[in-house]
């Protein structure tokens, strides 16, 4: 997560340093916009050819990994999920709720639904993931539920509004096919 300031003054450096320059469309005077300099290209193709080589270097590594390999990665980081989840529930989201409730009473209100929605989420969602397993494999599906929960968590402890929190936890829930 980058702030709005972190983003203009690494931008400035680039375009200080010569990497990117802005301009603007003749039809749209509003916006500005940036594209990579000869120098950034040059740059960024480096960088490209270095991700590749790391790729090809740990490409051995990969390829050596078993699909019995894997599906132990996978286990581990489903039960992991399940793990942060209840841990989660337990300590961060009474303080989470705390800013947007006035007593005692609605915090425990709030958690409750929050915990609710959750459920709400995973009852309804398992069986249309369920089905995409069964058309597009079970590790895709799992890949695209965790990468879910973790946008989920991210959302969730971004906060900032009561209704933030529930969006959160609600995706989740509907990527919660990793908890079956």
């Amino acid at each position: 997560y980058m702030t709005k300031s972190a983003i203009s003054k690494l931008t400035k450096k680039l375009i200080e340093k010569g990497f990117v320059e802005s301009y603007q469309k003749p039809e749209n005077k509003k916006e500005i916009y940036f594209r990579l300099t000869k120098k950034g290209a040059e740059i960024n193709q480096v960088h490209d050819s270095l991700h590749q080589e790391f790729l090809e270097r740990d490409k051995i590594i990969f390829d050596e990994v078993t699909d019995d390999q894997y599906e132990e990665v996978l286990q581990f980081l489903a039960k992991y999920s399940r793990h942060l989840d209840i841990e989660m529930k337990k300590v961060f989201v009474p303080f989470l709720v705390a800013p947007y409730v006035s007593n005692s009473s609605e915090q425990a209100l709030m958690v409750t639904l929050l915990t609710s929605v959750y459920a709400f989420c995973v009852f309804f969602a398992a069986p249309g993931l369920g089905a995409l397993s069964d058309r597009f494999g079970r590790r895709p599906i799992l890949l695209i539920c965790f990468i879910g929960s973790a946008l989920g968590y991210f959302i969730f402890g971004l906060g900032g509004a009561l209704w933030v929190l529930f969006l959160g936890r609600m995706i989740e829930g509907i990527t919660g096919g990793s908890i079956s």
